[in-house]
């Protein structure tokens, strides 16, 4: 599933799958230890307010059931409930940082950022009725906000432009009590939950360095801290996505990508596992893998001899399976992971196409000649196993037993296993690319989810 600057975020990441075509770079990830600490447990009691979270929660089937609207409530009205804001404001639903695990948030309550001409709160929502349960305000102007985890947490961005730093303030999502703060130097685009921790992950939007670590909700770095050389990240804007698999997180900031170890912080230099790489994008359109004599198979960046060549962006994964073990794709084609043989390719000439795998399929959603289509390839033999439509520019997550596209105007769940459409839920009348509406922004619960459009948060329950 697809991260933001502002409350317009959700559009950047949308287009994603277009910008990976055109060029990325991965520098040969030159990392340098920020003054490593040991890895070390928590010191007793350093965190003793905060519920470690219980892992992925599986949706199950729940989400199949058509949603019902049981309540909605408008930024203005959300505004007009801080002390002296008057007035339309803004309002941004706390979404997971891209989490292709697609864990189901288990809080009964949905946070909020709303903004106005007199500053910013979090506000938390009865996911039930709607009904607001708590607000914090404060002086600066929240940048966004991230679901934590299972949901129990949300952290916040608050950027302080006169000290050039950032600060990520944790909120119990139930009770809206802080449970801690620490401040960083770079700006924060994904804030994660690993357990008690947070792994933060960000670039200095002046050196255009990249940054990432490990620690508590009040000591950010305390388990550890990476970061590369400057001029590392080609751009300021940002696009990017985040992925974590198997104790190894992989963060993509314009353009330029990290892997780290999760435990230790560590990162590969130069070449990396093959199977590390399904959400790397590669240096000028393309990707070598090679098999030295020991046998290791292993990727590198620049040519040389008796390597072969893959054209095309890795195919980004949405969870583990046997079938992504074995296939590696770039591009339109497939690869056997052990020999770099290919092993078949997307028929499909349309620009822009983006290959998601999930499962034992790669699911394409491609535009051509404005008209917009999706398919399903098995993993192993390219057979095409289904055919669907699904609007352009959405992004895509994993809940269960469906695809979640939530587009410029609506969201659709798609079930893997044919294809068929579970649900639509519109939002507005379809608009055109070319008035860019921000996306529906959706946080799925274990029975229900809460979405945000034009600055409208509404509630649904799934029946």
């Amino acid at each position: 599933m697809l991260s933001r600057p502002s409350a317009r975020r959700s559009l950047v990441i949308a287009v994603v799958g277009l910008l990976l075509v055109a060029a990325a770079v991965v520098a040969a990830l030159s990392l340098r230890d920020d003054d490593p600490a040991p890895v070390a447990s928590p010191a007793p009691g350093s965190v003793t307010e905060v519920v470690a979270d219980e892992g992925p929660t599986d949706i199950g089937d729940t989400i199949l059931a058509e949603p019902r609207k049981e309540w909605q409530v408008s930024a203005a009205e959300l505004a007009d409930g801080a002390e002296g804001a008057e007035g339309a404001g803004d309002a941004t639903v706390a979404v997971p940082t891209v989490d292709p695990n697609g864990r189901a948030n288990v809080s009964d309550v949905a946070v909020v950022l709303v903004t106005s001409d007199e500053g910013s709160a979090v506000v938390g929502l009865d996911r039930a009725t709607g009904d607001e349960t708590w607000r914090s305000t404060t002086e600066g102007t929240y940048a966004e906000c991230f679901v934590v985890g299972d949901g129990r947490r949300t952290s916040c961005v608050l950027p302080d432009s006169r000290a050039e730093t950032f600060q990520v303030v944790t909120f119990d999502s139930a009770t809206g009590d802080e449970l801690g703060r620490d401040t960083t130097t770079f700006r924060p685009w994904y804030v994660v939950g690993e357990g008690d921790d947070l792994v933060v992950a960000g670039n200095d939007q002046h050196d255009r360095s990249m940054h990432a670590s490990r620690g508590t909700v009040d000591d950010l770095d305390r388990s550890w801290s990476r970061s590369t050389d400057p001029g590392f990240v080609p751009v300021a804007s940002f696009w990017g996505e985040y992925s974590s698999l198997e104790g190894r997180a992989t963060m993509s900031i314009s353009g330029a990508s990290m892997v780290v170890d999760l435990i230790s912080g560590k990162g590969p230099q130069g070449a990396i596992d093959v199977e590390g790489l399904y959400t790397l994008w590669p240096r000028n359109g393309t990707v070598l893998l090679r098999t030295p004599e020991d046998g290791v198979r292993q990727a590198e960046f620049t040519n040389s001899a008796g390597t072969i060549m893959t054209q095309g962006s890795p195919w980004f994964r949405l969870g583990s399976s046997d079938a992504m073990a074995q296939v590696f794709g770039a591009g339109t084609r497939a690869y056997d992971i052990a020999t770099g043989e290919e092993l078949w390719s997307v028929d499909l000439e349309a620009d822009g196409a983006r290959m998601t795998t999930v499962e034992d399929l790669v699911v394409v959603d491609y535009e051509e000649e404005g008209v917009s289509g999706l398919f399903a390839q098995d993993l192993l033999t390219g057979e095409v196993r289904w055919h669907s439509s699904v609007e352009r520019w959405a992004t895509v997550s994993v809940h269960g037993p469906v695809l979640l596209y939530c587009g410029l105007a609506q969201c659709e769940a798609v079930r893997i296993a044919d294809g068929e459409h579970a649900w639509a839920l519109p939002h507005t009348d379809p608009v055109s690319p070319e008035d860019r509406m921000p996306h529906v922004r959706a946080s799925v619960f274990v029975d229900g989810l809460v979405t945000e459009h034009a600055d409208v948060v509404r509630g649904f329950s799934f029946d």
